[in-house]
């Protein structure tokens, strides 16, 4: 990540293939930071939930949402930056990356 865009390489473990994706900075159109809708902390299986029903005192491992124009239509996608598992806690880095996004996006 740098002022200019974002890549993300790494694997899609729902298709089982290798992913790749390049978003310019100035195609971002909303960078969220938290639980929402779709990742409710609410366990269903497939979605983010640490430590339900304490998710709102916990920072760990939120989503990151992001939502960027791509080919005349806007996207979304959620990340878990950097995933990780510490001796307790699952975690990631999404805060960090949300904070660098906030900042490129400002400037």
């Amino acid at each position: 990540m740098n002022e200019e865009g974002i890549t993300f390489n790494g694997k899609d473990l729902k298709e089982a293939k290798g992913f790749n994706l390049e978003i310019p900075i100035k195609d971002i159109t909303d960078v969220y930071f938290g639980w929402d809708d779709v990742y409710t902390g609410i366990p269903t299986g497939e979605r983010a939930y640490p430590l339900y029903p304490f998710r709102s005192f916990i920072s760990f491992n939120k989503p990151l949402r992001l939502r960027y124009k791509s080919d005349r239509e806007e996207r979304t996608i959620y990340l878990f930056a950097h995933f990780h598992h510490t001796r307790v806690i699952e975690a990631s880095d999404n805060y960090e990356v949300y904070e660098k996004l906030k900042a490129y996006l400002e400037s």
